[in-house]
């Protein structure tokens, strides 16, 4: 027998046809927002915004957290601007807005902007009493308040440090914020009336 009809090629058999799965046409249940991650939804944020605003931005947070009672009965304020807030003080309560819609954006959609605009947020004095009223730190700021000599203006302004860009001031008046005597005294109460807001918004955020 001739020893060469053992050595023929190996016959391969064609590949079989991949079979590839359709395109599923079921819709897929969203995956759930990661801790921390979830939207509060617009009431809560329109909260927890007006309670940075008023720790970070506004000079007269002081006299927020000691009139929170009888504001209603106080005047009107201006419009002031610091950091990324605009806000006012008013009867009918605490109005706010960032700095880039209540300029920029504001003056895009043809509406009033700047100094000529209100901020467009409002929280009111029952919703500002309702996150701060009941602290715990309230108190021991009412108690410093109290003790201040009159005029005392200048003592519940916010300390130069704690403004939103504290760099851009002259470092003169940092100093001479601290070396005031009741230096101590009027940073703790700003440092209670921050973890005030802080943890208001905390809450709000976990509720």
């Amino acid at each position: 027998m001739n020893d060469a009809l053992f050595n023929l090629p190996a016959v391969v058999a064609p590949p079989a046809a991949v079979s590839r799965p359709r395109p599923s046409t079921r819709r897929r249940r969203p995956a759930p927002a990661p801790v921390g991650l979830f939207d509060p939804g617009p009431d809560v944020r329109r909260q927890v915004d007006a309670l940075t605003c008023l720790r970070d931005s506004v000079p007269e947070a002081m006299n927020v957290v000691v009139h929170l009672d009888d504001w209603r009965d106080r005047e009107d304020r201006g419009i002031g601007a610091s950091g990324d807030w605009a806000y006012s003080l008013r009867r009918d309560g605490f109005h706010y807005e960032h700095t880039d819609e209540w300029w920029k954006g504001a003056r895009s959609r043809g509406e009033r902007y700047g100094w000529d605009r209100t901020p467009a947020h409002l929280v009111t004095w029952d919703e500002l009493r309702a996150h701060l009223g009941d602290h715990p730190a309230r108190a021991s700021v009412l108690a410093w308040v109290a003790a201040l000599p009159t005029p005392s203006w200048n003592e519940m302004t916010r300390p130069y440090e704690l403004w939103p860009n504290p760099g851009e001031w002259h470092p003169g008046y940092i100093t001479r914020d601290r070396e005031r005597p009741t230096w101590p005294e009027r940073s703790a109460a700003w440092t209670a009336l921050q973890t005030m807001c802080t943890e208001a918004i905390v809450a709000l955020e976990s509720a």
